[in-house]
């Protein structure tokens, strides 16, 4: 069964990560392409993270790196669970040469209770991608429930298609939030090793995230 997402993660112009997460370890499949023709397909395997309660190995994490993509292409996607269960989505490469930069932002979202105007507003936008500057978790960030219960399930409908760019907060302090969110960029931006601070260049601007 599929817990969380997908979500996206770590925007670029030739590449989006899809990511979920399984509550055990099954074969998957991802099918993109463009034009509502999804050729292109991948296998993807389970990258085991922090252990949670029954999950003693570790969290199930799934994560698509989609590469060699279009700049400033919409993609469908679809992801195919052994289990006959499918979820679908769709996202925007980034330009390679923006004339603009449209972004969102939002902090201390905690319980989350504005997510349905959030929702409604962001999918009317259509940024290029969202950047969440902390505080998820209502509590520590060791809770990981919290992660579906204050994010992935309220904004399921924009986080498969607005892509986020994450930083910790006070809040966010456990290797959960590293497995949903910082594992991804550390390997896709420019980061130092914890993956809690990192960058990238959009155009003229060149956006960095820090967990002061």
């Amino acid at each position: 069964m599929m817990i969380n997402g997908p979500y996206l993660l770590a925007p670029l112009s030739t590449s989006m990560t899809v990511s979920w997460e399984m509550n055990a370890e099954v074969r998957t499949r991802i099918w993109y392409g463009t034009n509502g023709q999804l050729d292109q397909q991948m296998n993807v395997t389970c990258e085991r993270g922090t252990p949670w309660k029954d999950n003693s190995k570790g969290i199930c994490m799934y994560r698509a790196v989609l590469k060699n993509l279009e700049p400033a292409t919409v993609y469908q996607y679809k992801v195919e669970i052994e289990s006959q269960e499918v979820a679908q989505g769709t996202f925007k490469t980034l330009e390679e040469s923006p004339k603009k930069i449209r972004m969102i932002t939002v902090s201390d979202s905690h319980l989350f209770n504005i997510h349905k105007d959030f929702t409604k507003m962001i999918l009317a936008d259509k940024p290029d991608f969202l950047i969440h500057s902390g505080d998820i978790s209502l509590a520590t960030g060791y809770q990981k429930d919290e992660y579906t219960v204050n994010w992935f399930a309220p904004g399921a409908e924009f986080l498969r298609q607005v892509p986020g760019v994450y930083v910790s907060g006070n809040h966010d302090i456990s290797p959960y939030y590293e497995d949903f969110f910082l594992n991804v960029q550390k390997n896709t931006y420019y980061s130092d090793q914890t993956g809690h601070n990192s960058s990238f260049t959009y155009g003229n601007v060149h956006v960095v995230l820090l967990d002061s």
